[in-house]
């Protein structure tokens, strides 16, 4: 019996002697203490940080999803635009308000595909995306092109 209870009076002094370090050691050094993580006296702070982080990373996921639904989209257009079951007027209708949406989508194509209008950078874009696809086959692709061209000098 004597033995359990110096077990329990050890275990207590020991807890006793972390929890009296540990506030010591806030006092003495507290961006130390912030910096290993043991400032537990933080937690509505730390709580406040999780909850900020969880939305960023639910705003992330949504326009990643986003993005997704709009590559997915604009590749099935490209491949309509292929297959001629679009104009190329027509996919550019379709596509605009897809990447207009798209986050950074403005910017990157203002760079990428310079043109007059956003309508013609999408117009362009379109044309690109279908020499990329349709590289394999380039006897196919040069006539497409081609017309393609002629198409986008009409939307001028």
């Amino acid at each position: 019996m004597t033995n359990l209870r110096r077990a329990g009076t050890t275990s207590a002094a020991v807890l006793t002697g972390l929890v009296a370090t540990l506030g010591l050691t806030h006092v003495a050094a507290p961006e130390w203490v912030r910096c290993a993580g043991l400032a537990l006296w933080n937690f509505p702070d730390a709580r406040g940080d999780l909850l900020e982080l969880n939305a960023e990373s639910a705003r992330l996921n949504r326009e990643a999803e986003q993005l997704r639904v709009s590559i997915e989209a604009a590749d099935h257009i490209t491949s309509r635009l292929i297959a001629r079951d679009l104009t190329l007027a027509g996919a550019t209708d379709l596509l605009e308000p897809l990447m207009e949406a798209r986050p950074g989508f403005k910017e990157l194509v203002a760079t990428s595909c310079p043109a007059t209008t956003f309508r013609m950078a999408v117009a362009r874009s379109l044309i690109d995306r279908v020499r990329r696809t349709h590289h394999a086959d380039p006897s196919r692709l040069s006539s497409l092109e081609a017309q393609l061209e002629v198409e986008y000098g009409a939307m001028r």
